[in-house]
């Protein structure tokens, strides 16, 4: 005969991919071949084996002979259709493959058995118990018809009676459970309710601020007051304490609202706790939602209804070949996390987020629903203000300051879309431009961050025309003004080093670098200058972004548009007269060069009305010739022809220092006026090289001046002193804010096969009757510190409306308006290296409101509402309204 093995003798478990079969593992190492047989009954499976090493199956088997066979039977919870049944054997399982009769879903392979609890509580009278001394009611055997209950039921007829009963609202489409009051507690006063404290058993606030605020979550306390644990104890999950955390939790919820201690120990539970997590052990700080996470998880597993936990395939939808409706997957995934987590834990605060990610490569969309049970809600930003000059089209017009105020890390698109409300200019008509001494540091892009701009650097917006709006091309230009030769006067021969005055130096006029005495010191230094005998512009005034229709492009119209836009940053003077403008001196064709330049004589072209003072008298740069006996590889440069103002080159990049004549942008002929489109096609950087030296009516002087605007001055008053606050809706709305993962975070895209930083994107699909908040307050800095943000939060005490945070088509905004009362906060006080955790909670008992009390280990006070919203809140818990939408 074989030996009989008893269910759990043997590991197993079980899955089910569908309505129509379910599919059983056993666990057996070391089957011999050809010595099992699996038999199929219709609600019951017997598998008979031999096993060469049966130690493996128990320890009281080791010294069975190897020839014995043993016979393990499990009652099926439900019919199945033996013939259709089948198996396979592996090297250490047997898998069973099972058809049901009828197609159903099972949740579990095997039959429910009568509940036997063998735990009760030891008897103890609360009366003889000291009051200032905290005992913990140690768990005892009990037996299966007696409630879990402290004796000397009289202390307790005020908690409970007929009258009062918990419901505790679950998400559709589980069914709603209501619960009838099953203990009577009335012996003491309603103003002794809640007031009850609980010791600090060594920098352990962290763990009682967690558990007066579980304490004062109803539903909850309601299923552990009133024994309903009872009927989903689950005493088998090796994942659970067994029961003992549940049976734990229900004795604390009992003593903190009996009313007979001021403070009470909490030890039995945290014991319990630390045997399960090690890093609980001791009596160091930890962080309060950390431990909340672990104990609702632990709590979770000991009234978990799921007794075997089914292998469900939770895989997303990557590969789905047609895109579903969100709600059918949303429901799918939710039903494969309820086939494994069955608990009032789960019906009471866990809700699903929907989670979108867009491959930036393919566009390639993922969607998936994750569960959770703590919302985790960054911190707002830092709102930092920005000085950004504005510049119109119209050039008649002055550049304009504002002051943009604006989050830390924001996109550039935010300010264009801040300076577009402001000028009523298209924020795709706009360009952002970053300047420093004239270079251009970066031309952004809408997506780029803005960066931190330091007090030499300036963030220019220009106004640009669209191709989309005209109907034609436009050309556009980033422009940066150079000066061809140097302002500075010489001090001595760069040939002989002698010390004259600024009448007896020449200037070379190839690189304009040098000084000479006369042409015998050039021709001197000539070898050794040769090597860096170029034109080095200097950088002046501000850059530009300067755009041109098609129609209108003409090389003189791109002359007078770059002549405009300079006129607010540099000035240009001559010693004897001075214009207002560029356009006001007389222009005449330079027949050698092709540019305009000035015909009037000791005429100045200037952008201000006035010239500084301090700007010295300029002279004129005599003619170096070259020696009679330097051959053509080695002479020495001559001065050039007369030359306009300014000329205009083209180049590759924003970053240049040398100067090639093959860039030069040459005035066409009237009758080939196209020709200057063709050259400066695909071309974007233009510099505007200023010639103070080589005018032929004489030199001038230009000089880069402060930039000339327009300021607001009552405005930017009033966005300075702006005292902006933070709420708890800018943290929802940071939180469904698109971001793109970072190279540590990227995404696998299963079209690319590969890693790519995405955007993703998450909001709210379906939102649990508790709804708790955590505030990140605790941030890394880098890999070694960590600091705290105590940053003022704001967050309604009343008539939180989650419906903006929600997915739109999801059903939790038609099927229930999402409207949430605060009614517990867990604070942190202090930094990251000494801290003290405090508990509001909005005590509620009997269907009656005793308004907020302020929980600090044992002492327990009343509060005013106002006191409660504070910039020490850390963990926020709403309850949802049941309020209906009429259809």
């Amino acid at each position: 005969m074989p030996h009989q093995l008893e269910t759990d003798k043997l590991r197993y478990e079980s899955y089910e991919r569908d309505e129509h079969s379910i599919t059983l593992i056993v666990y057996i190492k070391d089957i011999k071949d050809g010595s099992y047989k699996v038999t199929f009954g219709e609600s019951t499976v017997n598998i008979v084996f031999q096993t060469s090493n049966p130690r493996l199956i128990a320890p009281e088997f080791g010294d069975f002979p190897h020839d014995t066979e043993f016979s393990w039977t499990i009652n099926l919870k439900k019919e199945i259709v033996p013939e259709q049944c089948s198996y396979n054997k592996t090297a250490f399982k047997l898998e069973v493959k099972l058809k049901k009769k009828k197609p159903l879903k099972w949740d579990t392979i095997e039959e429910a058995k009568p509940k036997v609890l063998k735990d009760t509580l030891q008897e103890i009278d609360l009366r003889k118990v000291p009051s200032k001394r905290n005992v913990w009611i140690p768990a005892a055997p009990m037996e299966d018809d007696v409630d879990i209950e402290v004796p000397n039921e009289n202390l307790y007829n005020n908690l409970g009676g007929d009258i009062y009963g918990a419901s505790i609202p679950l998400p559709p489409p589980e069914e709603m459970r209501s619960y009838t009051s099953k203990l009577s507690l009335s012996s003491f006063s309603s103003s002794e309710v809640g007031y009850t404290g609980l010791d600090n058993l060594g920098n352990t606030c962290f763990m009682n601020a967690v558990l007066q605020c579980l304490s004062n979550t109803q539903e909850l306390r309601d299923y552990f007051m009133e024994n309903h644990f009872k009927e989903d104890l689950n005493e088998k999950n090796v994942f659970g304490t067994g029961g003992q955390l549940a049976v734990s939790f229900a004795v604390l919820m009992k003593h903190l609202w009996s009313g007979a201690h001021p403070s009470y120990s909490p030890s039995k539970l945290k014991s319990l706790l630390s045997d399960k997590l090690s890093q609980f052990s001791g009596f160091a700080q930890h962080d309060a939602q950390e431990y909340m996470s672990f104990l609702l998880d632990a709590l979770h597993e000991d009234i978990n209804r799921v007794r075997h936990k089914a292998n469900v395939d939770m895989n997303g939808t990557d590969d789905e070949e047609k895109p579903r409706p969100d709600a059918e997957i949303a429901d799918e995934a939710w039903y494969k996390y309820r086939m494994r987590n069955d608990s009032v834990i789960i019906d009471l605060f866990h809700g699903q987020l929907r989670s979108k990610v867009i491959c930036p490569v393919r566009a390639n969309v993922s969607i998936t629903f994750d569960p959770f049970v703590i919302l985790p809600l960054p911190m707002p930003k830092n709102q930092l203000i920005y000085n950004v000059f504005f510049f119109s089209r119209d050039t008649s017009k002055k550049p304009i300051r504002y002051l943009v105020k604006l989050p830390q890390d924001s996109e550039m698109r935010c300010l264009l879309q801040s300076i577009s409300t402001r000028t009523s200019v298209l924020p795709s008509n706009l360009r952002a431009l970053l300047t420093c001494n004239g270079s251009i540091l970066n031309i952004f892009k809408p997506d780029e961050a803005i960066p931190t701009i330091s007090h030499n650097e300036m963030l220019l917006i220009f106004e640009t025309l669209n191709s989309q709006d005209l109907g034609e091309d436009v050309y556009e230009f980033a422009v940066q003004q150079l000066l061809a030769n140097s302002n500075d006067l010489p001090l001595w021969c760069s040939g002989c080093n002698n010390a004259l005055t600024e009448k007896e130096l020449k200037r070379c006029t190839k690189c304009y670098q040098a000084y000479y005495c006369d042409q015998e010191c050039q021709k001197n230094d000539w070898t050794k200058h040769k090597e860096v005998c170029f034109s080095r512009p200097e950088l002046i005034g501000c850059p530009f972004i300067i755009s041109i229709p098609q129609s209108q492009f003409t090389f003189k119209n791109l002359q007078q548009m770059v002549a405009e836009y300079s006129r607010f940053s540099v000035d240009i003077c001559c010693p004897t007269s001075r214009s207002d403008s560029i356009d006001d001196c007389p222009e005449t064709k330079d027949s050698d060069s092709g540019v305009y330049s000035d015909t009037s004589e000791n005429s100045c072209s200037s952008s201000s009305t006035s010239c500084s003072n301090s700007i010295p008298p300029s002279f004129t740069a005599p003619t170096l010739t070259s020696s009679s006996t330097t051959t053509s590889t080695t002479s020495s440069p001559t001065v050039t022809q007369t030359r306009p103002k300014f000329l205009l080159r083209y180049h590759n990049s924003r970053c240049f220092t040398r100067i090639s004549d093959e860039t030069l942008i040459q005035e066409p002929d009237d009758e080939n006026e196209e020709s200057i489109m063709k050259d400066l096609s695909g071309k974007y950087f233009l510099s505007m090289e200023w010639r103070p030296l080589e005018h032929k009516n004489g030199s001038f002087i230009v000089e880069t001046k402060d930039l000339d605007h327009n300021y607001d001055i009552l405005e930017a008053q009033r966005i300075a002193s702006e005292c902006y606050e933070h709420t708890l809706q800018d943290c929802l709305s940071a939180f469904i804010e698109p971001e793109i993962l970072s190279a540590d975070e990227a995404w696998y895209c299963p079209s690319c096969k590969a890693l790519r930083e995405a955007t993703k994107q998450l909001c709210l699909w379906r939102l649990p009757p508790i709804l708790i908040i955590q505030l990140k307050r605790f941030m890394f800095k880098n890999l070694y510190y960590k600091e705290k943000i105590s940053k003022f939060i704001r967050f309604p005490l009343e008539n939180l409306d989650m419906t903006e945070y929600c997915c739109p088509n999801s059903p939790q905004v038609s099927q229930q308006k999402p409207i949430y009362d605060l009614y517990a906060v867990i604070n942190h006080h202090g930094g990251m290296f000494g801290g003290h955790y405090t508990a509001y909670a909005r005590t509620r008992f009997k269907n009656r409101e005793y308004g907020w009390r302020c929980f600090d280990d044992s002492r327990v006070r009343d509060m005013h509402p106002e006191e409660v919203t504070t910039d020490n809140a850390y963990i926020l818990f709403y309850r949802l309204r049941e309020e209906k939408i009429n259809s």
